[in-house]
């Protein structure tokens, strides 16, 4: 399977969230922008709509995991999107604490919205060490070097 099949795969399950990790400089970006060509998605840049934003930066300190999922919804009905990548949003998960992060976590595994999210992020060794599956058994977790090597993206 490729990372344009899961994407499709994800659109038509229950939990449609997954996330693609690695570190820093390796590509991450550069595949989320083509990934959201390629299936008609809402790409969003976190750190530039932050840098561009005063009233999102002037709420950095207190833009918690449901401020995101409010924002994240926001979007959904201003795109009529179905398919958001959220890249860049490494600088905001190190202003949450474990709790919000778990919380960001169990967004992300447990969600049930009618939109899907592909969340781009630094590989947290939480975030590597999670097993997400869908219901089909593939990995909704993903390392960068699993796809950038063609390696299996799936079990």
């Amino acid at each position: 399977m490729d990372i344009f099949q899961l994407a499709d795969e994800q659109l038509q399950e229950r939990y449609k969230h997954f996330i693609i990790f690695g570190p820093p400089l390796k590509g991450k970006s550069n595949l989320a922008m083509f990934i959201s060509r390629e299936k008609s998605g809402v790409y969003i840049d976190l750190l530039l709509e932050f840098h561009n934003n005063q009233k999102l930066k002037e709420e950095i300190d207190i833009f918690n995991v449901e401020k995101f999922k409010k924002y994240i919804d926001n979007i959904v009905i201003k795109n009529n999107g179905r398919f958001l990548i959220i890249d860049h949003m490494d600088f905001l998960i190190h202003t949450w604490d474990k709790t919000q992060l778990q919380e960001l976590i169990t967004f992300i595994e447990m969600g049930e919205n009618n939109y899907c999210c592909l969340f781009i992020m630094q590989d947290y060794k939480v975030i590597s060490k999670l097993v997400l599956k869908n219901e089909k058994g593939n990995r909704r977790n993903i390392n960068i070097f699993d796809i950038s090597q063609g390696g299996m993206i799936n079990g």
